[in-house]
Formats: C-alpha cells, structure tokens, sequence
C-alpha cells in the first residue's frame, strides 16, 4: 500500500470506530503503518525493536499468527513448492520465533488470533501452546488468549476474564495449564452464554 492509502484506511477506521489489523511481515512495512494508528501487527515476522518501541508506547498489539507454524513444518518437511515460495516459508519459520520472543521480553502486548481465517476448529490452543514453547510463561501465554485477545477487540468488558456481568463462555479441563500447558486440551466442561453443552 501507499502511505496515502494506509492514511485513507485508518482515518475511515477512525472515523467508524473500528480497529485495523495490518498484515505485515516485513520490517519496512511495520513501520510504514505503524504511524497511522493500527491497532495491531499480524505476523510482524521481521518486525525489529524499533517498531517494538512503537508498538509498546502507542499500546499496539502484536498478533504473531504462531499456530501457522505447525502448517509450515509440513509444508517445509514436504517440499512439493516452487523453491522461491519453501525459501520464503523457511525465512518465515526462521524469524519469527525469535521476534516473538523478543517482543514478549521487550513488553509488547501479544495477543492470539490470525488474519486468515480459522485454524481447524478446536485447534485454537495451539496458539496458547506455540507461545509457551517459544518461551512465555504459561500465565502469560493463557493471558494472551485470553485477557489480551478481548482487550484487542474491545471487548474487555464482556470477554477475557471470569467475571459477573460478562459472557459466560467458560472451559474447564483436567490438569493445571499453569503448570503444564497442554493440559488446556483436556477439555472436561464447555460453557457457551450460561449454557452447558459439555459436562
């Protein structure tokens, strides 16, 4: 995009009230939106601690999309893609691990989600577990799905944290994911708006 674009976007955004998101995974293009106002950075695969230092002081939430890493394991152990398209996927699976963790480390607000549509249905924690393996603590790694992924969508006061008056979209599973953050897969209970469909 052109900077007279991304202008145009956010100022329409503004003026609807509504968030963007921006894709992107170079360093440049980090940057280049960043001084528009978005509300958070999908990938940022090569974002660098410039932008971090953005991000953290105009509260700009960092969206890594890490449960494509799983997909891209495959797709790299198969190798059935025009070379320039594996090089690409290899330099992504490469960066973006530890720009997470630097970022995390740095303060920057990191929250779970993706831009391209939905992980297999049920598959969502893999976010959650993704982001323990590249070094959060399991607290934080539940917050970002949890508290932070609300607070993005502006929805802190009705999501992200058990409380009276939210929505009661609640699990509960066997184990103790702060200890042991697999164990958010043993799902024993599901409730959806006050409703029980898993008991």
């Amino acid at each position: 995009f052109f900077d007279d674009e991304i202008k145009a976007i956010t100022d329409v955004a503004k003026k609807y009230d509504v968030k963007v998101a921006a894709h992107s995974h170079p360093t440049a293009s980090a940057h280049q939106v960043l001084g528009y106002g978005v509300s958070s950075i999908e990938h940022g695969s090569f974002i660098d601690e410039a932008a971090m230092d953005i991000m953290i002081r105009d509260g700009v939430y960092y969206v890594p999309t890490v449960a494509v890493m799983d997909l891209l394991e495959t797709v790299l152990e198969e190798g059935d893609r025009p070379a320039e398209m594996l090089a690409h996927d290899q330099s992504f699976y490469d960066n973006n691990p530890p720009n997470i963790f630097k970022a995390y480390q740095r303060g920057v607000k990191i929250a779970t989600g993706t831009d391209a549509g939905v992980v297999p249905h049920g598959k969502n924690y893999r976010e959650v577990e993704r982001f323990v393996e590249l070094g959060m603590t399991n607290a934080d790694a539940l917050k970002a799905g949890t508290i932070n992924s609300a607070d993005l969508i502006d929805k802190s006061d009705e999501l992200g944290t058990i409380e009276v008056g939210k929505i009661a979209d609640i699990i509960a599973v066997s184990g103790n994911p702060l200890t042991e953050i697999k164990d958010i897969e043993n799902i024993v209970f599901v409730m959806k708006d006050g409703r029980v469909y898993k008991d």
